[in-house]
């Protein structure tokens, strides 16, 4: 697997729950959240956007670097996280509010979006080296298959958002 897509899961863990104990416990994702995610269509114009925003968000945390849109709750299992959870966490903080309607999302699709896409890129990155994989539950053969069409796009996107989050 990419070294990209594993720094961006490990990034999102930390901005969504501040820990990582409970996850082997309970399921990560609940009914509700697989049923948005499954239903969620990536789309040319809507990764464009996320690229555009997570790329904003970066410029913008250089230029605030006292702020960050994350806490430091470690009493908080990622497994208790929905994603109405993050989406209100991330929607505490006006300027990413702002930042997502400015690139043409909303924080729910901003999360969706990288829900689907991080884990899915790393799936497909599998696939093409030939590793063994369990298919994720939250993302439908209609984004994986999208994601394969516009992986070297998607790749490149993914590794600019990368160097520019530098040190973040």
């Amino acid at each position: 697997m990419k070294r990209i897509v594993c720094a961006a899961l490990v990034l999102f863990a930390l901005m969504a729950t501040g820990t990582s104990r409970g996850v082997a416990q309970k399921p990560l994702f609940t009914a509700a959240d697989t049923q948005e995610l499954l239903a969620f269509k990536l789309t040319d114009q809507g990764v464009e956007n996320y690229y555009k925003a997570t790329m904003a968000v970066g410029t913008w945390a250089k230029a605030h670097p006292n702020t960050k849109f994350h806490d430091d709750d470690e009493n908080k299992d990622a497994s208790d996280t929905t994603i109405s959870d993050m989406v209100a966490h991330f929607s505490k903080f006006p300027q990413f509010d702002a930042l997502m309607k400015s690139n043409g999302l909303t924080t729910r699709q901003y999360v969706d979006t990288f829900m689907i896409l991080v884990p899915g890129l790393a799936m497909v990155d599998m696939e093409r080296e030939g590793q063994k994989f369990k298919p994720s539950p939250i993302i439908s053969a209609a984004n994986v298959d999208y994601i394969r069409k516009n992986h070297d796009h998607i790749t490149k996107l993914m590794t600019e958002m990368a160097s520019a989050g530098g040190d973040q």
